[in-house]
């Protein structure tokens, strides 16, 4: 065989590769863009029916050393996908969607000690929860205490992502299980009505079998 036979070989093989790949990635971006879609269709019917039923959530959130948010129902919820171009066509890029959860009246909160008073800041700050202060100085113009009037109200926020080349759904979570951020991946072939149904029963604070897709995911 001479040099321009291995060259010819050597050229088919990475004619070859680059064929093979480009049909992977096409069917990749069809999977993983029917998923997105089916699972935008799914809460955008979930939240409507919500939105009449109002349903409580079980969860009891605790506020490490403040207190906690509990007997709350539906209060709202939304879906919003974004797209993109790629590989010549318009695929999901991600789409943002949310539970809001509220109740009657306020947690009310005072501490009167200059640590106590910088946790429950630091604590409503880490779990993203707004509070009204109201301070009372001392005769010496120092302050006193504070007293903390939170809402008893939160919101479930997730990111869902589409990762085309790992062929999965990247669900970035807030709220969800408690006041943190807990993460889960899926394969996009893996992404039915019923695996749907167990992101429903987490979203309303339900035990559910989502919970096997629970990952950690980096975060900027």
């Amino acid at each position: 065989m001479g040099l321009l036979d291995d060259l010819k070989r050597q050229a088919d093989m990475v004619r070859t590769h680059d064929s093979l790949q480009r049909s992977n990635l096409q069917e990749n971006t069809r999977v993983v863009d029917e998923a997105m879609h089916r699972a935008f269709l799914y809460l955008l019917e979930l939240f409507k029916q919500l939105e009449v039923l109002k349903p409580a959530n079980p969860t009891v959130y605790d506020i490490e050393g403040v207190g906690v948010l509990k007997d709350m129902k539906y209060a709202g919820g939304f879906v919003d996908p974004r797209k993109r171009k790629f590989a010549d066509r318009d695929v999901y890029d991600y789409m943002d969607f949310y539970v809001k959860w509220a109740a009657p009246g306020n947690l009310v909160v005072e501490r009167d000690m200059p640590h106590t008073i910088k946790k429950v800041r630091d604590m409503l700050w880490v779990s993203n929860i707004k509070a009204a202060e109201v301070e009372t100085k001392t005769a010496y113009g120092s302050l006193g205490k504070v007293k903390f009037t939170i809402p008893v109200a939160l919101t479930v926020n997730f990111t869902l992502k589409a990762d085309i080349e790992g062929r999965r759904l990247l669900f970035y979570g807030k709220n969800a299980l408690r006041l943190a951020t807990d993460d889960f991946v899926v394969p996009a072939d893996e992404l039915s009505d019923e695996m749907l149904e167990e992101l429903a029963k987490l979203l309303l604070g339900q035990r559910s079998n989502f919970m096997r897709y629970r990952a950690a995911l980096p975060r900027t």
